[in-house]
């Protein structure tokens, strides 16, 4: 039995214009994680490239659209190490360059040449393996996604008993 080679995902078109369609499922590269989508929210951001159909620096149309997500790892890159498949995962919704005066600092969300991470409303998504933390407890399954599009917050000094590991709430 073959795998398949395509899934549904939520396709931004324009302004105010998505559509579900058949998409290439991608194959992770070297130090690449393919996520099997769990759980996705919508923010602020969503809506206004919703709206605007695009933006100038995250997104060029048409392309899959979301960028808060949790899930588990379907597939594996080479060269990423201390993860497996299905291990339950967040992702931060955008990955540093790590090289730019910022992201030696320290700060990341300023990086001078940030890869934004798009397609939180498919099946699956690729992310660097650097974007990728591992949910440290064995969860069932995702509740809440939040906190992932605040690194700030959800990665680095959460303080709310569920989000002291990672930026997300499993059941």
């Amino acid at each position: 039995m073959t795998s398949p080679k395509t899934m549904r995902g939520a396709v931004l078109l324009g302004p105010e214009n998505i559509e579900i369609q058949d998409v290439p499922i991608p194959e992770p590269g070297d130090g690449e994680i393919l996520l099997g989508m769990e759980a996705a929210t919508t923010c602020g951001t969503d809506v206004k490239v919703f709206r605007r159909g695009g933006h100038p620096r995250m997104l060029k149309v048409p392309t899959l659209f979301g960028h808060e997500v949790a899930g588990r790892v379907a597939a594996l890159g080479p060269g990423v190490e201390n993860f497996a498949e299905g291990d339950a995962v967040v992702v931060a919704n955008s990955a540093p360059c790590l090289s730019c005066d910022p992201c030696r600092l320290g700060h990341e969300n300023l990086c001078e040449d940030l890869h934004y991470l798009n397609g939180a409303f498919a099946e699956y998504l690729l992310v660097p393996a650097l974007r990728r933390v591992k949910h440290p407890r064995h969860p069932r399954r995702p509740v809440v996604c939040k906190g992932s599009v605040d690194r700030t917050l959800g990665l680095r000094a959460a303080r709310h008993r569920c989000l002291r590991s990672a930026p997300v709430c499993w059941a």
